[in-house]
């Protein structure tokens, strides 16, 4: 099992204040995709900055863990306008059906895969928040356009579901599964596009 990156700050700068060594500052490296953000808060808080590598390692953390959030914030608000459209003209008319499915189908894709990845959350969390938005807009759309039948609404349903089950079963899928997938949402998405 491979130390956390505390541990391996506390090793590359310790008390004598020497600095990192190119051998401690590559184990940082490695292990800071294991390292949660409060070990990394903690060392940079706590302990003195004697080198540039801990201070632009605490000034990279900090500015990356803000952009992400940013980004997130940001993303929360992206299909927020024309769901209010939606709603105050109680009307789709305008929007294509295949298009709304196709990029709910890309973003699930993406949220999917970056899971199956274990990326942090907060590298994929905006795509969390826009198939979330997307899932309302295609809502929205079944809710208003009353000339959709219900079985095709049943059938997209039951297929995206169907659909997000086996991408979240995350031993089915092998990586070259995966990249057929991920091209063939690229190649459907292109064409709902009209593209």
């Amino acid at each position: 099992m491979s130390r956390s990156l505390f541990d391996a700050f506390g090793s590359a700068f310790g008390s004598s204040g020497s600095g990192a060594s190119p051998r401690a500052v590559e184990e940082i490296s490695r292990n800071a995709t294991e390292v949660s953000g409060a070990q990394l808060r903690e060392f940079c808080l706590q302990r003195p900055w004697t080198s540039l590598e801990a201070y632009t390692d605490c000034f990279e953390y900090t500015f990356f863990r803000a952009l992400s959030i940013f980004i997130i914030i940001c993303a929360s608000i992206n299909k927020v306008p024309q769901l209010i459209k939606i709603w105050r003209s109680g009307s789709v008319r305008g929007l294509s059906r295949t298009a709304a499915y196709a990029e709910l189908i890309a973003f699930f894709n993406t949220t999917a895969y970056a899971r199956h990845l274990k990326l942090g959350l907060s590298i994929y969390g905006e795509t969390i928040v826009i198939t979330t938005q997307n899932l309302m807009v295609v809502l929205a759309i079944y809710w208003y356009d009353r000339k959709i039948a219900l079985h095709e609404k049943m059938l997209v349903i039951g297929t995206f579901l169907l659909y997000a089950a086996l991408l979240l079963a995350d031993k089915v899928l092998t990586i070259q599964h995966w990249h057929c997938v991920s091209l063939s949402v690229i190649f459907l998405n292109t064409l709902a596009q009209g593209g």
